[in-house]
């Protein structure tokens, strides 16, 4: 018996991983440009943006995985669809030198999309 068809996110290439932690940093002190003391609320806000973005990411990855296959989308219930997801990414993108604008972002969502059916496609056999 087949297994079932599931994303190995382990093979994915995903804009995030070439953030560094500089890149993170830089950002949390612009946030607090005025005060030299450290604001862990900027920190942990900080690093729950980071964790938001590679959600987003995989998010993407999954629906793309699902849609090859014909499945539902496994995110059909929530509020954000795939043009706010971009957006939200395009803001995160940009504040950590990850993409130029929308523009680079939708390239980048879109070579994530394509991973994910490239690897929906060894399940599924459907040319891409």
């Amino acid at each position: 018996m087949k297994d079932e068809p599931k994303l190995d996110h382990a093979r994915l290439t995903f804009p995030s991983d070439e953030m560094k932690l500089g890149a993170a940093s830089y950002a949390i002190k612009r946030m607090h440009n005025k005060s030299h003391q450290p604001n862990l609320d900027l920190v942990h806000s900080a690093f729950d943006n980071v964790y938001a973005m590679m959600d987003a990411e995989r998010r993407l990855a999954e629906q793309a995985f699902a849609k090859h296959l014909g499945r539902p989308d496994p995110y059909a219930d929530d509020s954000c669809d795939r043009d706010e997801t971009i957006r939200m990414l395009a803001q995160d993108y940009e504040r950590y030198g990850l993409a130029s604008g929308i523009s680079h972002t939708k390239e980048l969502a879109r070579s994530i999309e394509k991973q994910a059916a490239d690897q929906a496609q060894e399940y599924s056999g459907k040319s891409l």
